[in-house]
């Protein structure tokens, strides 16, 4: 049986005056070691209401998960670009083992608050990892994942790793999901055809004193990359740095420095010659939109990624012919 906890009614700042509603959420996760003779032993992680699903994209992995304060970070994980139909794994990677070894039940249950309140279902086992852990492949690992997005809590259930009287009960729970899902299904897309119209002169946008690239970023990044290296007609990469008009002179044009050399550094890395890329950066002197709301210094914090075809007469002319 899971041990599910809750609910428990939270208020919210942003509730209308004199009519709030109780809102209900669920233990994100929790441990417990049932029994009379260790019945001191319960492990909480009170932290966890806070931390909610979240959402990491690596080169070539895109990763959903949530961390479990002080005992474990448990995750899914696919790879980029793979698809839907793509190998999906789950990973839960424990600080300690306190599972015994043998195959770990894991099954889904609904909350007090959901329209199926009291439905469970037993989802299969997922395999122990000697030392702290379980990893589930496919087509378990896509149920678990199904089961959350539907609101369902997803539990694991075993005996503890000192004695076979007592379980170890685990559960997480859809808190804080569907942003960090979203995110996770638009990494896990194919790839799609890009136009030349739409990457050869590509625009990255960044928050306040930022020039780190985010996931989207990359992913854009990434298809420059395939497209330059399907395409030789293309000579020149032009990667050009700008700020806003906030800040100092010196510091703006320090920022758009870092703002190209980021991009450049990732092109390199991803496989384009060092010899095809010019780098530029310029402060605040080409803006796109006014200085003066914040809309438009958004608009005006980019580095843009010029594409540059070597012409047919060039090219013909460079053969001799």
């Amino acid at each position: 049986m899971l041990c599910l906890s809750g609910p428990i009614p939270l208020k919210s700042a942003a509730d209308p005056p004199l009519t709030q509603r109780m809102k209900y959420i669920w233990v994100i996760v929790a441990a417990l070691l049932a029994g009379p003779v260790h019945a001191q032993w319960r492990m909480s992680f009170p932290t966890a209401w806070e931390a909610g699903w979240a959402f990491l994209a690596q080169d070539e992995f895109c990763e959903l998960g949530i961390e479990i304060p002080e005992y474990a970070h448990a995750r899914f994980v696919g790879a980029a670009g793979g698809g839907m139909a793509g190998e999906l794994s789950f990973e839960l990677q424990a600080l300690r083992d306190d599972f015994a070894p043998g195959p770990v039940m894991v099954a889904s249950a609904a909350p007090g608050w959901h329209p199926e309140a009291g439905q469970q279902q037993r989802l299969g086992t997922v395999i122990h990892i000697p030392g702290g852990g379980v990893v589930a492949h496919e087509p378990l690992a896509r149920n678990m994942l199904h089961q959350l997005q539907r609101g369902y809590a997803v539990g694991f259930d075993h005996p503890t790793s000192f004695s076979t009287q007592h379980e170890v009960k685990l559960i997480l729970a859809a808190k804080d999901l569907r942003p960090a899902l979203d995110a996770f299904m638009r990494c896990l897309e194919p790839p799609r055809r890009i136009s030349w119209a739409a990457l050869s002169r590509a625009r990255l946008t960044y928050e306040v004193d930022a020039h780190a690239l985010s996931a989207e970023d990359k992913q854009l990044l990434r298809h420059i990359v395939d497209y330059v290296g399907a395409d030789p007609s293309i000579t020149r990469i032009f990667v050009d740095g700008h700020t806003d008009a906030s800040g100092t002179k010196r510091h703006n044009n320090r920022l758009s420095q870092r703002r190209a050399g980021t991009v450049k550094r990732y092109l390199i890395d991803a496989g384009l010659d060092a010899g095809m890329i010019v780098e530029r950066y310029h402060g605040p002197r080409y803006p796109v939109a006014s200085n003066q709301d914040a809309a438009g210094k958004a608009r005006n914090r980019r580095t843009t990624v010029r594409l540059s075809r070597e012409t047919p007469i060039r090219s013909l002319a460079a053969r001799g012919e």
